[in-house]
């Protein structure tokens, strides 16, 4: 396994219940280092789409879609994860 290799995830053999042994997996401290910075990712990526969704029901509103003059918006990248819309 992968995240064993890594050193991220440890795991053994439980035989002491009844029936055939389950295999068990723990983190490691450095997978809770690993989990902690993908946690910090999805929370960037809510953040981003977050902002987007208000940015368009701004740009849009939230009833009845409605068209700019131009009938287009653009977006205007800020960063790999910050985004934003723009009535063209």
């Amino acid at each position: 396994m992968q995240l064993e290799k890594a050193g991220e995830l440890k795991s053994a053999w439980d035989t002491s219940g009844r029936g055939p042994a389950i295999r068990v997996y723990r983190l490691t401290p450095r997978g809770w280092t690993k989990l902690d910075a993908c946690l910090e990712d999805v929370k960037a990526r809510l953040e981003c789409l977050d902002h987007f969704v208000k940015t368009y029901e701004g740009v849009r509103g939230k009833a009845a879609p409605r068209r700019s003059k131009a009938g287009k918006l653009r977006v205007k990248v800020k960063s790999n994860l910050h985004a934003e819309l723009i009535e063209a």
